[in-house]
């Protein structure tokens, strides 16, 4: 087994969603071309190729938009909402590179590495996995920090950055691997809004997170707690104990945007032939495959 932060997050989020996703290895047949996830994706890789090629973040999320409104046979309802979530990313984009000149928020700090996977070997004989997005070195205090984006509604949840486990568990990582973890992550921050007239600023900001061997030490123990219970789950599921048992749903408001699985979740509980609209309407799709480009790494 090769574990992923994301997997973990999965499992510990709804195990009914981790069964479908990272045991069935399914996904929809017609992914979801707009939502949070959508436009989170768009905006993440054009921050990418940004920083990698030098491409302008406006006309690569742009460019992305215009082929599923290409390619992808859409309704009405659908291509209005794809046009508007655009004028929305575009909008995003535009403002940052303003924002990125005007703040100055990349003067002195090199990048160390980008897109780099990791792999490294984890309690219970598993193998724990990342791609770590991107890493640089401030030059006026020396401080090595991951950098990550994220699209946001408000900023009001940002205290919650202290605890996210994503960079915690890339640092662990480096950790296992080097004998030594990097000092913490910086977060670029991106509302969701089109900035007009009407709209109240800030629309970006930046927050950096410092990292301590506590931090670590409790992040370990969660991964060996969490890796124990998947490992534990997959036994029984090859087994042929009912999922029902094993992977029990977590039903939350959350649901509706963040689980791709939603309209086949309650059918497993209420006698209807779940089986059968997996079938229609999700397909085999590998959960790990961002990372396959990289597995001689």
């Amino acid at each position: 087994m090769k574990v992923s932060n994301s997997e973990m997050r999965a499992y510990k989020e709804c195990p009914r969603r981790w069964y479908f996703r990272y045991y069935r290895e399914l996904d929809k047949k017609k992914p979801d071309v707009t939502g949070p996830l959508a436009l989170g994706t768009k905006v993440h890789l054009a921050l990418e190729l940004l920083y990698s090629m030098g491409d302008d973040p406006e006309e690569t999320v742009t460019n992305l938009y215009i082929s599923e409104l290409e390619d992808m046979e859409l309704d009405d309802a659908e291509r209005k909402k794809l046009n508007n979530e655009m004028e929305l990313a575009k909008a995003m984009m535009e403002g940052f590179v303003q924002w990125r000149e005007e703040e100055g928020i990349d003067a002195g700090l090199d990048i160390v590495s980008q897109e780099e996977v990791v792999e490294v070997p984890g309690p219970h004989g598993v193998t724990l996995r990342g791609k770590l997005d991107q890493r640089v070195k401030r030059q006026h205090d020396g401080l090595v920090l991951f950098r990550d984006w994220k699209t946001t509604q408000s900023f009001t949840d940002r205290w919650l950055l202290v605890s996210n486990e994503q960079m915690l568990f890339y640092n662990l990582l480096l950790k296992l691997r080097d004998g030594e973890p990097i000092d913490g992550a910086l977060y670029t921050m991106l509302r969701k809004v089109k900035r007009t007239a009407a709209a109240k600023p800030p629309f970006y900001l930046t927050e950096e997170v410092r990292h301590n061997e506590a931090q670590l030490e409790s992040m370990w123990l969660r991964v060996t707690q969490t890796v124990g219970e998947m490992v534990q789950a997959r036994e029984r599921l090859d087994a042929g104990e009912d999922p029902r048992i094993v992977v029990p749903p977590v039903p939350g408001r959350d649901c509706l945007w963040k689980c791709p699985f939603v309209a086949v979740c309650p059918l497993v509980d209420d006698g209807s032939r779940w089986e059968a609209a997996l079938e229609e309407n999700y397909e085999h799709r590998d959960p790990h495959e961002r990372y396959n480009d990289n597995d001689d790494q």
